[in-house]
């Protein structure tokens, strides 16, 4: 057999170009995409607003029940008789015992205000209650109500500083005084610039935002 003759340039030429053509019509083209239409961006936004209003509605709920507005008729009857904030009242309740009126401290403060039973004699006879209330019924919700902010009332009056008058619910009356006294604690003996004890600055710092939020959740404050 005789020897195949290489190809031309020509033939080379055309088997290049034919390989090319056979390639570009064999790839396949590349799809198209879509433009998005106004529906669609008319339903992602409802969407969007679906989803943030659900996520709002759940964070205000989880507040509500963080920030709850238990007994509202003994706080608002007390508030009145007293003059005292109801929004202190809730966040001092909320801080002694997050509203359990069976509560009883390890100190032996019973109630929802946590009142001392030495304490509560004490507001009695200040009153002239008679006859006197038994121990067990500073868990009663009205009655422990009552004189915790009677309490605080008396304290008002006898501290011109809010901060001294939660520190004297926590710490004392003549605990307080004496810090008052203390140029470490006060520069001008009417308010605390510090407090020593620690129990009594957390509880002071977390009553105070308490009332904060209660004031911005209920009485737009």
């Amino acid at each position: 057999m005789g020897k195949a003759k290489p190809p031309t340039g020509l033939e080379k030429e055309f088997a290049v170009k034919a390989d090319t053509a056979e390639i570009v019509t064999t790839q396949e083209k590349p799809a198209k995409k879509k433009a998005w239409g106004p529906v669609r961006w008319i339903g992602m936004l409802l969407i969007l607003v679906l989803v943030c209003g659900g996520m709002i509605t759940a964070y205000r709920y989880f507040i509500i029940s963080a920030y709850p507005l238990q007994y509202e008729e003994y706080v608002e009857e007390a508030a009145r008789d007293y003059g005292v904030d109801p929004a202190l009242i809730y966040a001092v309740i909320r801080t002694e015992s997050e509203f359990q009126p069976d509560a009883v401290s390890s100190q032996g403060a019973m109630g929802l205000m946590q009142l001392m039973p030495s304490t509560f004699e004490w507001l009695q006879d200040k009153r002239g209650q008679q006859p006197h209330y038994t121990e067990q019924q500073l868990c009663d919700p009205q009655i422990n109500i009552d004189y915790g902010v009677y309490m605080l009332s008396i304290l008002q009056q006898e501290f011109s500083d809010e901060v001294a008058v939660l520190s004297a619910y926590n710490a004392g009356m003549g605990i307080t005084g004496r810090w008052l006294e203390d140029e470490d604690y006060s520069s001008d003996g009417r308010t605390l610039s510090s407090i020593p004890y620690d129990e009594t600055r957390n509880y002071v710092q977390q009553v105070l935002a308490s009332r904060d939020q209660y004031n911005s959740l209920y009485f737009d404050k």
